[in-house]
């Protein structure tokens, strides 16, 4: 197993600076990079584990991925994610974002 996911690659839409990026699980890895830095939570508009929409980190509720810089607790660089439980092995993760 792993520390790095086996893959990543971003796609960059020219309008509105979205982007979508995905990875591959490798089912040790829990945290990955964002595409750009993100200014509000708002700016991360989906994260998907085989296309399972994941729920971001709110205070007192089960959540699935938190942002560093904006989820409280999860302090550093707005660039990267964090999930709770590390994606599968093999499992397609994408993050879409908009910013940058």
């Amino acid at each position: 197993m792993g520390a790095k996911s086996r893959s990543a690659t971003s796609f960059t839409a020219l309008a509105h600076n979205h982007y979508q990026t995905m990875y591959i699980g490798d089912g040790a890895t829990v945290e990955f990079a964002l595409p750009t830095a993100v200014q509000r939570a708002a700016d991360v508009t989906g994260v998907y584990v085989d296309g399972a929409r994941k729920t971001l980190a709110t205070p007192g509720v089960a959540h699935d991925y938190a942002i560093r810089g904006i989820t409280s607790g999860y302090v550093g660089d707005k660039n990267r994610i964090k999930f709770a439980a590390a994606p599968g092995n093999l499992k397609v993760i994408y993050i879409d974002t908009v910013g940058g």
